[in-house]
């Protein structure tokens, strides 16, 4: 997916829009939101418009996201066990 981001970013986004779900890694997450966090990553993925999300972490896991928010705050599982929540 690099090379879409860095050839044609805006048709990609066009097409997130449109998805359902969303599977791609630490590293492209943080190139397509511009976010050092991948929480916060996660939380503006989810508002470009996919439901569900996956962050491959490699050899760390990933996050399986299908978000629920309560009084503004996000709340995400993850594979390492935890529950995150995200203001």
């Amino acid at each position: 997916m690099d090379l879409w981001l860095n050839i044609a970013k805006n048709d990609l986004l066009g097409l997130i829009r449109r998805v359902d779900g969303f599977v791609l890694n630490d590293s492209e997450a943080h190139q397509l939101t511009e976010s050092d966090n991948v929480f916060a990553a996660l939380k503006k993925i989810h508002k470009l418009g996919p439901r569900y999300v996956i962050i491959k972490k490699g050899s760390h896991g990933s996050i399986l996201s299908s978000p629920v928010v309560v009084d503004g705050v996000l709340y995400v599982g993850s594979t390492d066990g935890n529950l995150y929540a995200i203001s």
